[in-house]
Order: C-alpha cells, then sequence, then structure tokens
C-alpha cells in the first residue's frame, strides 16, 4: 500500500513504515501524476460510507485501486496491516488481490472517490465478508 497525504502547504509528505509519494498535490497535479503507470480512471460518483460503519471486506483481482479522500475521517484496513487513520485529500494506492476496506471514524459522512485500473468490472470484485461466512 502506499499513501499520500496532503499537509497545509500542499506537499505530500513521507512517515513510517508505508512507502509514501513525493508529489506535490496541487491543481495542476492529476491522479495519474500519484500513481505512475496507471492513468485514473474517473468512477461516476464519489462512494458514501455513514458514521461508525465500515465496507464489506472485499478485494480487486487485477485491479490496482486508489481511494481518494474527499471529506470526513475513516480508517483503511488492507490485509494484515494495521488501519491507517485517513483524511481529505490522503490518496490510498492499493495493490490487486489486497482484502481492503474503509471505516467512517468522523462525526460526518466519508466521501471518497475510487478509482480502479483497469476499469472496474463485478467479475474481478471479491466479496471477502461472504467468503468467511460460508
Amino acid at each position: 500500500m502506499r499513501l499520500l497525504r496532503r499537509n497545509p502547504l500542499g506537499r505530500a509528505f513521507a512517515g513510517d513504515p508505508l512507502r509514501f509519494g513525493s508529489l506535490i498535490w496541487n491543481d495542476q497535479t492529476t491522479l495519474a501524476e500519484a500513481s505512475p503507470g496507471h492513468p485514473a480512471k474517473a468512477p461516476s460518483r464519489p462512494r458514501r460510507v455513514i458514521q461508525r460503519f465500515p465496507t464489506r471486506w472485499h478485494a480487486l483481482d487485477g485491479i490496482v485501486e486508489r481511494y481518494v479522500i474527499l471529506a470526513g475521517q475513516g480508517e483503511v484496513e488492507l490485509g494484515d496491516e494495521p488501519a491507517w487513520a485517513v483524511g481529505v485529500h490522503d490518496v490510498v494506492v492499493i495493490p490487486p488481490g489486497c482484502p481492503q476496506r474503509i471505516r467512517n471514524t468522523g462525526q460526518s459522512a466519508l466521501l471518497f472517490l475510487a478509482l480502479c485500473t483497469p476499469r472496474f468490472t463485478p467479475q474481478r470484485y471479491r466479496d471477502l465478508d461472504e467468503e468467511t461466512s460460508l
């Protein structure tokens, strides 16, 4: 996983133990630049996660996914890694096949874009909550 964070000066910054990009995130920077070699595909609409509830554990086979946080606060869980706090303008890059979910930890709705490369298709979605309940 790679996490790009925006600080008040508009510069991405690094921290352990994640690998961070050295991206200047401003009006001239595109999401494709945030993920070299992976052109961004725009989703139809932002995703909304209501207070205290996570999305289902799932994985996308053969798809790199990026969460772009538009509003609110949350925690992203990827595989066996500890949960990471995310907020407005953070970008989480999720490798293909990685188990994932995001939870709203704020007082208002968590809104994010889910950008997929290649384009999302339902055949590539694996519901891991369903698999563990069988």
